[in-house]
């Protein structure tokens, strides 16, 4: 007579163990959907961010010249002006005591001076400067050397006004 209860006991074990595994495997598809949706969230997070990547020209040397041109208020940027070569990563950043002459004298040497800058060690932010002189009759090799204060570049600037006269 013993084996009805032997049956309920193991009926009993058995449901247990059922409802137990379900109740998991519930929390595992659970947690991988959780997961999907998460890398989901990340994938878009990611395909934001490459369509706005990090540009040198951008974030970096867009604010070194308006930091030059805080130190040199009487000579204006130009930021829709700056050259841009692709086939040589270098940006020319041209200032000009007065924005308002048409572009021929704009850029007489009496009325622009400039900086050349090409991207260093972007993983640091650093950027490199043209120390050859623009102003010189024959223009030897750049000279790339690294920036490491805007008051480097205003003194860069600062010898081409002298040189103006």
């Amino acid at each position: 007579m013993n084996t009805p209860h032997k049956l309920d006991t193991i009926r009993e074990d058995f449901q247990q163990l059922h409802t137990a595994y379900s109740l998991h495997r519930s929390q595992l598809l659970k947690s991988i959907e959780d997961s999907r949706t998460k890398v989901a969230q990340l994938e878009q997070q990611l395909a934001s961010l490459e369509r706005e990547p990090v540009a040198w020209t951008r974030q970096l040397v867009i604010p070194v010249m308006e930091a030059i041109a805080r130190q040199l208020p009487e000579w204006l940027p130009d930021p829709l002006s700056y050259s841009f070569s692709p086939a040589e990563p270098q940006v020319g950043l041209f200032f000009y005591r007065d924005l308002s002459l048409p572009l021929p004298e704009r850029m007489e040497a009496s009325n622009s001076i400039y900086i050349c800058l090409r991207p260093g060690d972007l993983e640091k932010g650093e950027l490199l400067f043209d120390t050859s002189d623009p102003l010189a009759d024959s223009y030897p090799d750049a000279q790339f050397i690294p920036l490491l204060t805007i008051e480097q570049a205003v003194e860069h600037l600062q010898r081409q006004i002298k040189a103006q006269g």
